[in-house]
């Protein structure tokens, strides 16, 4: 127990002995530091923010909490200029932190490794200037990091990805403009964020086992390969790089792709789908459904969908993200495909159709 005593309150009134009632709460003393660590110039007008009052249930702006537990902080695009503080790593309880769109300087606090509770951070569009801690290894909770525009260098801490422990949950990891940042991630580290790894399946939009078949004019505008089979029927365009490409690529070149599929393949069927709800998909309407980013299985910028035999792509369906289908893919008329369809050991068959890679 902890925070200060109610005003009329005195200790004859009431006992406090092996509290911390009458002092002010760890979690309180973390948000304050982050107020000290800024100007005091650029602190922006915010209701609550002294150590007079608590939090939770006194509102503050931008802090919410879940009972008396502060959960989430949101100061972003306030335009404070300082730099982030350790000591808010005694805001124990956080699962959502926002400071993104700032002027913070200096480093990522090696200390916030003890918020272990934390699922998303955004501290992007800011001048930190760190490597990235090594510490925060510890953070299995996360889910999404937004790290973008800064000026953090150095690599991903290969510990982030595959170490004991690592950040398990991470679906969406956000570096974009660190021009000093450098290096690549592992094949099969952290799967979940770079998606699954295609290999050499990678560069087709069109790949088959058995055959690709047009049943009206089709547009594909990238790769098209087949192996072992070798057809390729019906009108069909096929377009890579601005100019009309040959009808599919070399037998050993595709025969290298439907290796690399069949890891992918099987790769996902080890996988435990996302963490939002339920992503086995049990019936064969998607119409409606909200699916977030990650690994979907399917029984009947970044999404992959894991087809257990053949896929059928519905007339004037829009398939955004790469199919990965273990027999055959149908398309319907006009249905149009921004990403990939991959067929393991079985046709792509199309009608009018056109694949094309966005985003």
């Amino acid at each position: 127990m902890c925070g200060p005593l109610p005003s009329p309150w005195t200790s004859s009134i009431a006992s406090t002995a092996g509290t911390l009632l009458g002092s002010t709460c760890a979690q309180t003393l973390g948000l304050i530091a982050l107020k000290d660590a800024v100007t005091l110039a650029s602190w922006p007008s915010l209701s609550g923010w002294t150590t007079s009052t608590e939090p939770c249930p006194a509102t503050w702006t931008g802090v919410s909490c879940a009972g008396t537990t502060v959960t989430a902080l949101d100061l972003g695009f306030v335009n404070m200029e300082g730099t982030l503080p350790a000591a808010l790593s005694k805001v124990t309880g956080l699962t959502s932190l926002n400071l993104g769109g700032n002027k913070l300087t200096g480093s990522l606090p090696l200390a916030w490794s003890v918020l272990t509770g934390l699922t998303v951070v955004d501290v992007s569009k800011n001048l930190l200037s760190s490597s990235l801690p090594v510490a925060w290894q510890t953070l299995a909770s996360l889910q999404r990091m937004d790290l973008s525009d800064n000026a953090l260098t150095s690599t991903v801490p290969m510990v982030w990805m595959s170490g004991t422990p690592h950040m398990a949950a991470m679906a969406r990891l956000t570096a974009n403009n660190n021009v000093n940042m450098c290096g690549s991630f592992a094949a099969t580290a952290w799967a979940s964020v770079h998606g699954m790894f295609l290999g050499d399946a990678n560069r087709f939009f069109v790949l088959a086992g058995a055959a690709v078949t047009s049943m009206g004019v089709s547009v594909i505008q990238g790769l098209l390969g087949v192996f072992p089979g070798v057809s390729v029927t019906g009108p069909l365009i096929v377009v890579q790089d601005g100019g009309t490409a040959a009808a599919f690529q070399s037998a050993a070149v595709s025969a290298a792709a439907i290796a690399s599929l069949t890891t992918a393949i099987l790769d996902a069927q080890s996988r435990t789908p996302c963490a939002h709800g339920s992503s086995i998909l049990t019936t064969a309407e998607l119409g409606g459904r909200t699916l977030y980013p990650g690994l979907y299985k399917s029984t009947v910028g970044n999404v992959f969908w894991q087809v257990g035999t053949s896929g059928t792509l519905g007339a004037g369906s829009v398939l955004e993200g790469t199919m990965l289908a273990d027999q055959s893919v149908t398309s319907g008329i006009n249905a149009v495909v921004h990403g990939r369809v991959l067929a393991r050991i079985a046709a792509v068959t199309m009608m009018f159709a056109e694949y094309l890679l966005t985003g």
